[in-house]
């Protein structure tokens, strides 16, 4: 019984599918680099070649291209040239280097894997696929090498890896060489199990190329170990004619000497020799010398079973001679092979030379960069310093500002407690008690209820704006109305005064506490000695001056005047009558420093046609703000 067992021919030959091309098309999984090559017809021959046998001149490409991949750090190219170069070495036999350069093309494949982000899923999964046929190559060498334990334990997570990504055809492709693991212990029922499921799969995917070898394979098994002929002969019948359709001339050859392999087992020679003889026939018009051979030694057993020992004879020296000349043939193609793999090591070390270099080349320039990386880190460090040196600087400037500002403030709200101590100084005050008291002594209620209430109203007032830097306008119009009608009372009418003002601008912000001191100085030094009715006239007006907003606040009497006023003062014991005015300049200095504002106030001495004093004019110049700090 000498059935032409293929299933781990098929194995070795097809390690990504079940023939070249689908070799190829995995294998571009990770694409072809062409810089990497001559040209692009190099690059595809050397592809094309790698899986078909020993080629020297592949080699010579695939160790070339691999230096330069290294050199450009192309690591995906790096993948498909080491698989290249594994395939190289298992067609010679040569499974230590095989299997040494498989698991490097894995180890690098898994580590594109890992670093490749969940967000480029179909990189990822091309990356998965190419472990997964890594997984079978390396299943592949250690079966070749008897180590059936490890070839399990590959194909086993290659079959994982192709669950996972519910890639079907692989899965097929696992379950047939998982299969021959199977046989390979003897497990039969196993191995038919896993041939039987990859082959619905073939058919469901409609792969009329591959369902044939299956077929074989499956039938093959019925023959040798169950020794149930009908039910190979069955298989092999669907098998004969899946390769016809497949148009798979050498696999058909195959499956029709198997048939007539199994026809001899059966003892039904004269059938046997049928199928025997066209096998023969179409195995010389394709030169195929081993399927010739085969078919001599077939006719030698069936001529000698049918007792023609002379066609026996006959077909047993064809073999023997046919042998002999295949035998001398493969013995130079073995010597070739040795030689191959003898250029291969020489280019194998001239290339390891040539890595040498490139690393003493790569050592040179990492020290060149190392040290640009010093000048650049001194020089980074410099930058550093002056910027640090900078901040520091900037924050001793921040610093001192903020302590002037905090100086500025401190006095400010010195001055502006001052300011609120002169506006309920004890004169005012006791003047005005005075003034309620003898209200109420002339038994005048009305009076004394309008007095008592505007006295209040002002001292309430008071208090409340002294809780704040910036007032509103209208709050220290109402203010100064207050004021000005308590000292008209006081003075028993003697004066009146007039507000003008524009309900727009009633919501400007200005200082507390900035007018009344210019007030009080029209009542008490322009008006106090006028002998007539003296009248007081407080104007506001907003206008535009040098591309700014300011209010324009005009404080007029028709008192004595300024002058008169200074010589009334050198006699008056009451020195510090003055005081408010000094203070309230004092407090627009601190102001305009610290809020940047430009407060100015201009004194006009108003005279008539001969000279003589009319009034005083102040005018109060501050600048509009938008926001108050």
């Amino acid at each position: 019984m000498y059935y032409n067992i293929h299933i781990l021919v098929f194995f070795l030959i097809n390690l990504f599918g079940f023939s070249n091309t689908d070799t190829a098309n995995l294998q571009n999984n990770l694409p072809v680099n062409n810089l990497f090559t001559d040209s692009v017809k190099e690059s595809e021959e050397a592809s094309n070649k790698a899986f078909t046998g020993p080629n020297d001149t592949v080699f010579k490409i695939a160790f070339r291209d691999l230096a330069l991949a290294r050199e450009k750090q192309d690591r995906s190219e790096e993948v498909r040239l080491l698989q290249i170069i594994s395939s190289q070495y298992q067609n010679l036999a040569n499974y230590q280097k095989a299997l040494d350069y498989a698991l490097k093309s894995l180890k690098l494949s898994e580590e594109l894997y890992s670093e490749t982000g969940n967000n480029n899923k179909e990189k990822k999964e091309s990356y998965h696929q190419v472990i997964a046929s890594l997984l079978l190559r390396i299943a592949t060498i250690h079966l070749d090498i008897n180590d059936n334990e490890k070839s399990f334990h590959y194909c086993r997570n290659a079959l994982k890896i192709y669950k996972e990504q519910e890639n079907d055809i692989g899965i097929a492709n696992s379950l047939n060489n998982l299969a021959v693991c199977y046989l390979d212990n003897n497990e039969y029922n196993k191995a038919l199990e896993c041939l039987n499921r990859a082959l619905d799969i073939y058919k469901s995917k409609e792969e009329w190329k591959k369902i044939p070898t299956v077929q074989n394979n499956i039938a093959q098994i019925y023959a040798v170990h169950y020794k149930d002929y009908d039910k190979a002969m069955d298989v092999f019948i669907e098998a004969l004619k899946a390769s016809k359709k497949a148009d798979n001339m050498h696999l058909y050859l195959l499956i029709e000497g198997n048939i007539g392999e199994l026809y001899l087992d059966k003892k039904e020679y004269d059938k046997a020799l049928v199928y025997v003889n066209k096998n023969l026939g179409k195995s010389q018009e394709m030169k195929l010398a081993k399927n010739i051979l085969l078919n001599y030694e077939r006719l030698y057993r069936i001529f000698y079973m049918k007792n023609d020992l002379e066609s026996s004879y006959k077909y047993l020296k064809m073999y023997t001679d046919l042998k002999d000349s295949i035998f001398n043939e493969e013995k130079v193609m073995k010597i070739s092979e040795i030689q191959a793999g003898y250029e291969m090591e020489k280019y194998e070390k001239e290339m390891k030379m040539k890595t040498m270099e490139l690393k003493v080349k790569n050592l040179e320039l990492n020290m060149k960069h190392e040290q640009t990386s010093r000048l650049n880190i001194i020089l980074i460090s410099g930058i550093i310093f002056v910027l640090v040196l900078s901040l520091l600087f900037y924050l001793l400037i921040r610093y001192r500002e903020l302590k002037k500002r905090n100086i500025l403030q401190h006095d400010l709200d010195r001055y502006m407690l001052l300011a609120l101590n002169k506006q309920m100084n004890p004169h005012f005050i006791s003047n005005s008690l005075n003034s309620l008291h003898c209200s109420i002594l002339e038994n005048n209620e009305r009076a004394t209820s309008k007095y008592l209430s505007k006295f209040s109203r002002l001292m309430r007032m008071t208090l409340e704006n002294s809780r704040q830097r910036f007032i509103k306008l209208k709050d220290e119009i109402r203010a100064l109305e207050l004021y000005l009608d308590l000292e008209s009372l006081r003075f028993k009418e003697d004066f009146e005064y007039e507000i003008l003002t524009d309900n727009s601008i009633f919501d400007v912000m200005i200082p507390a506490f900035l007018l009344q001191p210019f007030v009080e100085n029209a009542v008490w030094h322009g008006l106090k000695h006028k002998e007539e009715k003296g009248r007081v006239i407080i104007e506001f007006n907003k206008v535009m001056k040098a591309d700014r907003e300011v209010l324009i606040c005009k404080i007029e009497d028709n008192g004595i005047g300024r002058k008169k006023a200074m010589e009334i003062k050198k006699h008056d014991e009451q020195s510090s009558v003055s005081l408010g005015t000094k203070i309230t300049e004092k407090r627009i200095d601190l102001i305009n420093k610290l809020y940047n504002m430009n407060i100015n106030v201009k004194y006009t001495d108003m005279e008539d046609g001969s000279g003589n004093a009319t009034g005083t004019r102040v005018e109060v110049i501050i600048p509009v703000i938008e926001d108050v700090v």
